[in-house]
Parts: C-alpha cells; sequence; structure tokens
C-alpha cells in the first residue's frame, strides 16, 4: 500500500525500499525507517527530527532501543534465544527463568515481585503463583483442554466439550450460571451462543464457510456478501427501526481493498505500489 485517503483527513502514504517501509507521511509530517542488512529497523527519524535508534546482536535479537533523550531500553539474551534480563529506560529491571525444557517459570519485576509458572509433564500450564502467593490453576481433559480454571479466590470455572466435535459446549461460571455453545456438525462452525440471560448470538454462514449473517445478543442483525473470491464485498446493519445501514468495498483484481464506502457515502480509498 502507498496510500491512504481517509475522508476529511489528511492522506497517509507510504514509502517503501526494496519491499521493506522507508517513510510514512501523514499531511506534512513524516517519520523516516533506516534499516540494517538484515532488514531490521535500525532508526527512525520523527516529524521533529527526534531519532530512536535500534541495536541488535548477530542473530538480530534487539539488544537496546535508545530514545531521543538517550534513555535506553536494554535485553540480554541466552544462547536459546530466551531472553534472560530487560531494563527499562527508567532503570527498573526485569529478570527471566527458564526450566530445562526452555518453558518460563518465573518473571521478577522491576519492584522485585516474583510471579512463577508451573507445568506438567507434556507442557501444559497448571499454575500460576504471583507475586502476593495468590495462585491461578488449570485443569486439563486427556486432550488438552482446559476443564476447569481456579481463580486467585478460589472460584472455579468449568468447560465442557462436545465429545464428537471437541469444542467447548458450556461453559459453567462460579455462580451456577451457564454460557452454551452450538456448532453446524457438518462444518464444525460455531452456530449459536447463549448466554447467562438467556439470550441468543447466532451466525449464519455461506456453503463456503463465509459468515453470511450474524444476530448479536440484543437482536440486531448484520449481513455479508463476498465476490466470487470470497472476499467481503458488502455489509449490511439492520436498524431496529427497519433501517439499514450499508457499507460497500470495491477490489482490483488482485483482492487488494480499493475504495470503502460507508453508509454515509463518505469513501476511503487505497492505492498500493507494484509490490502490493
Amino acid at each position: 500500500m502507498i496510500a491512504r485517503l481517509p475522508p476529511d483527513e489528511a492522506p497517509t502514504t507510504y514509502e517503501y525500499r526494496h519491499g521493506f517501509l522507508h517513510a510514512r507521511t501523514r499531511g506534512d509530517a513524516t517519520w523516516t525507517y533506516e534499516r540494517n542488512a538484515q532488514g531490521d529497523v535500525s532508526a527512525v527519524t520523527d516529524p521533529d527530527g527526534q531519532i530512536t535508534r535500534y541495536f541488535y546482536d548477530p542473530q538480530g535479537r534487539l539488544l537496546t532501543v535508545r530514545y531521543p533523550d538517550q534513555s535506553g531500553h536494554h535485553f540480554v539474551w541466552n544462547g536459546l534465544g530466551q531472553l534472560l534480563e530487560e531494563t527499562l529506560p527508567d532503570g527498573g529491571q526485569r529478570a527471566f527463568a527458564y526450566d530445562a525444557l526452555g518453558r518460563r517459570i518465573s518473571v521478577q519485576d522491576q519492584h522485585g515481585g516474583v510471579t512463577r509458572y508451573a507445568w506438567d509433564a507434556v507442557g501444559r500450564l497448571t499454575a500460576t503463583i504471583s507475586p502476593s502467593g495468590a495462585r491461578r490453576s488449570y485443569a486439563y481433559n486427556a486432550y488438552g483442554q482446559v476443564t476447569a480454571e481456579t481463580d486467585e479466590l478460589g472460584r472455579v470455572t468449568r468447560y465442557e466439550y462436545a465429545d464428537d466435535l471437541h469444542r467447548v459446549s458450556r461453559r459453567i461460571n462460579p455462580d451456577g450460571s451457564t454460557l452454551n455453545y452450538r456448532y453446524d456438525h457438518a462444518q464444525l462452525l460455531l452456530t449459536a451462543i447463549d448466554n447467562e440471560a438467556g439470550d441468543t448470538y447466532r451466525l449464519d454462514y455461506t456453503p463456503g464457510g463465509l459468515i453470511r449473517e450474524e444476530t448479536g445478543f440484543d437482536g440486531r442483525r448484520t449481513a455479508y456478501a463476498y465476490d466470487l473470491n470470497g472476499q467481503l464485498s458488502e455489509k449490511t446493519e439492520f436498524g431496529d427501526d427497519g433501517s439499514q445501514r450499508v457499507t460497500h468495498y470495491q477490489r482490483d483484481s488482485a483482492g487488494r481493498l480499493l475504495l470503502k464506502t460507508l453508509p454515509d457515502g463518505v469513501k476511503v480509498a487505497y492505492r498500493y505500489d507494484d509490490l502490493g
């Protein structure tokens, strides 16, 4: 994309070099981007001429962000590419620890508080323990799906799954209220959600699995139309008074959005360079 023309606003244009964003201009304000040989952003110059610089290690991992006021944000990595330490611009430090399998087991924040993580033998997160000692735990079924979540106050939220679909069919809240999910068994698509108040959110699909119409918990409907390539061409929002708010989308032969016409007739135009 090289330009986006929003209504009643200064257009935003984008300039690319070698496939990477080089400059972004909105009205009279321009941000420019410099890159290293690997294509990583090495410097950003804002419209006031202030420069933020980025430094990397040979593996492309970010080491330092140097801000215009000369404050810095620093990162330390281990040989496996895991973040070990982070020093914030204000001098605060965070530390990260991992187990032998590479799973994060603790995070120490800039105030010295430590959050710990517990895992089971097959790599599933079983508990998060906050700096205060409060614990949030998780239980799973044989398929690795969460069946229960116990929060820091001991309140339990449970999840049930449709045996033949392996998709969540019901959420049972700590107070006993439920949220129920229904599916199209042929395409395994979500078709309805019944909330705790008894309201229903509905989804209707095209034969190709695209959303054709959705009805919110409040009863409001939105319909969608697509072109032959399955890309959105029209969205219609139906009001309670029978009104219809229609948004149109026009695309080029490559499927890129060229023009969006809002319900009030305002048009938003998009332009692209040869690389898309």
